[in-house]
C-alpha cells in the first residue's frame, strides 16, 4: 500500500486502512510535512523507517526561487528542468 500526503491523514484513518491490508503487507508512507495545512499532528507508525531531505524537485528555478523567498527554512532546488528565455 502506497500513503501519499499522510500529513493530512487522521491517526483514526491510518487504523481504518490497515484493515485492507494482509498479514506480511508492505507500507509506503508518504509526507511532508512542511506542507501540513491543517496543522495535523503527525500519526503515530510504529516500526516504520523515517527519511527526511530538503529537497525540491517539483518546481522550475524560478517557481523554486519564489517559493525560497517566502518559506521560513530552506530547500535545495533540485528539478533540472532550466526555465525558457521569454521572447
Amino acid at each position: 500500500m502506497i500513503v501519499d500526503e499522510g500529513q493530512g491523514f487522521e491517526p483514526v484513518w491510518a487504523d481504518m486502512l490497515r484493515l485492507f491490508v494482509r498479514d506480511r503487507h508492505d507500507v509506503l508512507w508518504l509526507e511532508d510535512p512542511d506542507q501540513n495545512l491543517r496543522d495535523q499532528r503527525p500519526v503515530v507508525l510504529s516500526g516504520f523507517v523515517g527519511y527526511r531531505a530538503r529537497a525540491n524537485y517539483r518546481s522550475r528555478q524560478s517557481i523554486a526561487r519564489c517559493i525560497q523567498r517566502a518559506l521560513p527554512f530552506e530547500f535545495e532546488a533540485l528539478n533540472g528542468c532550466r526555465d525558457s528565455a521569454s521572447t
